[in-house]
């Protein structure tokens, strides 16, 4: 098939097997479209979110558990002069899965919460990889 000006075909996507077309503007720049991120989200955007974005949280979760609760808790007097022996104590005992979730659950919500580009995407800026910006659809998940 013969296609106009600033539309390419792409081969068929797996879900629907019907042809997607990609349309370029005049100067052959990619035309994104923000509202299509809203409407659906894509398999690779679910492979992401769970296979790389919450892995890092977790790691993000267990350094933390490192850093306030191993080094500045139980290493140093730190947290002890601050809040006191009791509230150290009760720190020092939800260490392992408690304080971990609770940081885990802190994370996400600072980095995957929200409407801001960012919680959709973590690499928007660029425009090397496109599987890691707009271009991918996101639907309304981080909302």
């Amino acid at each position: 098939p013969t296609f106009p000006p600033g539309v390419s075909d792409s081969p068929s996507s797996f879900p629907t097997k019907e042809p997607t077309f990609t349309i370029y503007d005049d100067d052959e720049e990619l035309c994104i479209d923000e509202t299509k991120s809203l409407e659906e989200t894509s398999i690779s955007w679910w492979l992401i979110f769970l296979g790389s974005r919450q892995v890092f949280t977790f790691g993000l979760a267990r350094f933390s558990q490192i850093i306030f609760l191993d080094f500045l808790t139980l290493r140093t007097s730190f947290v002890t002069k601050i809040a006191g022996s009791t509230i150290s104590l009760a720190i020092a005992q939800s260490k392992g899965w408690p304080f971990i979730l609770l940081c885990w659950g802190l994370w996400d919500l600072v980095l995957l919460y929200g409407a801001r580009r960012f919680s959709r995407q973590w690499l928007y800026w660029q425009s090397l990889i496109e599987l890691m910006n707009a271009t991918n659809p996101s639907g309304d998940v981080p909302k």
